[in-house]
Parts: C-alpha cells; sequence; structure tokens
C-alpha cells in the first residue's frame, strides 16, 4: 500500500464517485452495551473489587470509570484527566507511575491495581502485596484465568514468547497457537477458529468473542470477572504459576549484513528443532531455546531465550550474540 501510494500509482476517484464519512452520535453507548453483554456483571458486582488504575492521562478513563462503577467497583483513579501534552509519555515517567502505583496498592490494601497506557490498549498489573507483575507474568496469570474457565480451547502467542503459556494450555487440554511478533499477527489469530485469547506477552490483549482487537479495558473487566469466579486474588493466581527463566538482548546489525547473517543461520541451523514461523528459534533442547528476529525497521537483530536457570538463559543470548557479530566481522 505504501508503494502504490508513493508512486502515486492509482487512479483517482471522479468526484461524483467521493463519499462521505459519518460519524455515530452514540458510539460510547454502542460499545458499552456490547461490552457488559458479554460479562457476568452480577458476578463482579457481589465481589465488591478495590481497584488503584493508572489511566495515564489517556483515552480510557471516562468510558472505563462508568463502567467499574456500575459494576460496583471501588476504585482510586490515577492520572485520570486527559492531557493532551502527555499523550507520548517517556518510558522512564511510565515506569515511576508503575512504582508510585504499586506503593499506593500495597498501603490501601486494595485487589489490585491496573495501568493503562495512554491509548487504553495495554495494560500492567501489580498484585494485592505492590509486586510489579512482569509483563509475560501477566500475560500468563489471563491465560491461565481465562483457561480455566473455558478449558480445551485455544490461545495464540508470539513465537518467542514463553513456554509457559504452553504448559497452562497443557493443564487444561488446551493448545497455543504460535504466530508471528506483529499486530498483524495478533489481529489475524483473534480469527481462528477456538481462539479465545490473543496476547503478545506485553500488555496487550485481544478477546475475540468481543471484537479483533487489541483492547485494554475489556482485559481488565475480563480479569475481574476471572478472578470473582475462582475466589482468589491475583497474587494467589501468579503463585503457583511456573516459573521461568528468560533473557533477552539486541545486536547491531547494518541493513547491508541482516541476509547475510540470516542465511548463515539458516545454514548452520536446519533440522526439525529449528521453527521460522517468524526469524529463527532454535530448540537446543527440550527446555532450553533461543529465538533470533531480524528487527523489521531497525538495523539490529533481537534475541529471546529460554532455559532451565537463568545462567543458561544468559549463556545462550551472548553465545549468539557472539556468533552474530563473528558472522558480521568475516568469521
Amino acid at each position: 500500500i505504501e508503494r502504490v501510494f508513493v508512486r502515486e500509482d492509482f487512479r483517482r476517484a471522479y468526484f461524483n464517485e467521493i463519499g462521505a464519512i459519518d460519524y455515530t452520535s452514540d458510539a460510547l453507548e454502542i460499545y458499552t452495551e456490547a461490552f457488559l453483554s458479554l460479562i457476568d456483571v452480577e458476578l463482579i458486582r457481589r465481589r465488591n473489587f478495590s481497584l488503584v488504575v493508572d489511566y495515564s492521562h489517556g483515552l480510557a478513563s471516562d468510558t472505563l470509570s462508568d463502567i467499574l462503577t456500575y459494576l460496583n467497583v471501588d476504585v482510586l483513579p490515577l492520572n485520570a484527566r486527559m492531557d493532551e501534552a502527555k499523550l507520548a509519555m517517556l518510558e522512564a515517567e511510565f515506569a515511576e507511575n508503575r512504582t508510585r502505583m504499586a506503593k499506593i496498592v500495597n498501603v490501601l490494601g486494595a485487589d489490585l491495581g491496573i495501568q493503562f497506557d495512554v491509548g487504553g490498549e495495554k495494560i500492567f498489573l501489580v498484585d494485592k502485596r505492590g509486586r510489579v507483575l512482569e509483563d509475560e507474568i501477566g500475560a500468563a496469570l489471563l491465560t491461565e484465568l481465562t483457561l480455566f474457565s473455558m478449558p480445551g480451547r485455544a490461545i495464540a502467542a508470539p513465537i518467542n514468547t514463553s513456554s509457559i503459556f504452553d504448559t497452562i494450555a497443557d493443564w487444561h487440554g488446551g493448545r497455543v497457537v504460535r504466530i508471528r511478533r506483529s499486530f498483524h499477527s495478533l489481529m489475524s489469530a483473534a480469527g481462528m477458529e477456538d481462539v479465545l485469547l490473543v496476547t503478545d506477552g506485553g500488555g496487550n490483549f485481544i478477546f475475540p468473542d468481543f471484537h479483533p482487537s487489541i483492547d485494554g479495558l475489556m482485559a481488565s473487566v475480563r480479569l475481574l470477572e476471572y478472578l470473582a469466579s475462582r475466589e482468589l486474588s491475583v497474587a494467589e493466581v501468579v503463585d503457583y504459576l511456573p516459573h521461568t527463566h528468560t533473557a533477552r538482548t539486541s545486536v547491531s546489525c547494518p541493513w547491508s549484513d541482516k541476509g547475510m547473517v540470516m542465511r548463515r543461520l539458516n545454514q548452520q541451523y536446519a533440522g526439525p528443532n529449528v521453527e521460522k514461523i517468524d526469524g529463527l528459534k532454535i530448540h537446543v533442547n527440550a527446555q532450553d531455546w533461543i529465538h533470533v528476529l531480524p528487527n523489521p525497521e531497525k538495523p539490529f537483530f533481537e534475541l529471546f531465550a529460554e532455559a532451565e536457570n537463568q545462567q543458561q538463559a544468559d549463556k545462550l543470548v551472548t553465545e549468539f550474540r557472539a556468533q552474530i557479530e563473528s558472522y558480521m566481522n568475516g568469521g
């Protein structure tokens, strides 16, 4: 599409073919009605949740605050005022706000804390003990709760996410559909048969029964619904999830060398222990793997590893980083 646009290699529309853009006046009401129709409202109301929610001065505050009030959820809102000057927040400020939210959750004894990105799409979680959950643990939490409520179904996650998702799926007779690490792949997976949940392991969630797009509001309320059904806290569920040992790093690589590096890796690592869904995922043994992914937008490779222990995971990314640098230096 971009290539056709830049070349202007398309026919212009005639004047009488130009359409109009209409905006519905009750979009929020339509969204909220469809949203609540998929939620067990009474179950959440009976639970009387207490939350701390950081809206990051973004778009989610108006809509979600009304939904949570309707669900009888006691909320302490943070950064709830829309601020156009903060629609792009620095990563350090975002992390600082999350740490502050964790302290407030712990002091107030709230059930959990939820932080949204500015767009209201990603969510980041804090349990009642004030522990900030790593992104992948938050995704594993929702995976466990979702498959517990509807066993035997599938979830979709990128090829470079931890095997914790496979373990959880096995617990409930489900399966994990491995996909490419891109928004297009996430949304495409939402259209697959039998998929209950799509996650990127980094705070983005899609519940296909609602709509095939990332929606932090639905992810947050589904989390409350599943917790109410289980009569457990976030902390209690996280405590019994499998432990993972992962490592990641990046390797700078000129655009001109990317193809050569991938060819060398493909030549050296071939066989049934290699997956090529997105980049190369090399299974070293039954537990350990390394994923090599050329960044599609920037001149570097991304390396992700998982192993039986942290030392081995760190060792894998260090070894493959050195190997890629050796290729670039003519080795």
